[in-house]
């Protein structure tokens, strides 16, 4: 562990259930007869709402790396009765946007959106999105990234239940100053692309 470093690892699963149903919002689609549903996640999560301050990391050849750090450990996203009941699901985009400023230093990190159904830990499956910021000081790095058209993503969205982890993975310098500075998530949302079922 390296020293200073904050870290937000909880020794077991989150109990606060995200019902994010409710919140979602729905427009309609021009000439498609689709209704294109957003999912707030962010504003369930309050542990991705406050930067995440860390550092210093000192300068290493190579590079120190601090493996991942869970910003959200495992979390329930509860659908209600499941947007799979009634509609039939085209598809579901994530989108993460961030902010990476650093203090002092220069080096990257890697943050990582992993989501399962609701029996499996949500960290033992790949990722459904992987973002990669550059720290530089004095330069905050803004970064989007959006995934799309994926069959595993869109079809835990049809679920009741599924569950997600978010994690960090920061990389000091290899000389210089060291690494300090923080990470911040403006956004972590889903837009989702569906039809109602015919009878």
């Amino acid at each position: 562990m390296i020293a200073g470093l904050q870290t937000r690892q909880f020794a077991k699963r989150a109990i606060a259930r995200v019902s994010v149903l409710m919140a979602m919002t729905w427009l309609t689609s021009c000439g498609t007869h689709d209704l294109v549903l957003r999912v707030d996640l962010l504003s369930f999560t309050p542990e991705l709402q406050s930067p995440f301050v860390f550092g210093p990391l000192p300068a290493t050849p190579g590079g120190l790396a601090t493996g991942e750090q869970a910003l959200v450990a495992d979390q329930d996203v509860n659908l209600v009765e499941g947007l799979g009941g009634a509609l039939s699901l085209k598809d579901a985009s994530l989108r993460l946007r961030t902010v990476a400023a650093a203090t002092t230093g220069s080096g990257t990190d890697t943050v990582r959106v992993y989501m399962s159904d609701a029996s499996t830990a949500p960290r033992t499956t790949p990722p459904v999105l992987t973002q990669v910021l550059t720290f530089t000081a004095g330069v905050p790095d803004t970064a989007t990234s959006v995934i799309s058209q994926d069959a595993r993503l869109t079809a835990l969205f049809a679920q009741k239940q599924l569950r997600m982890a978010v994690t960090t993975s920061f990389r000091g310098p290899s000389a210089g100053a060291p690494l300090a500075g923080s990470l911040t998530v403006i956004a972590l949302d889903v837009v989702v692309v569906a039809s109602r079922k015919l009878d």
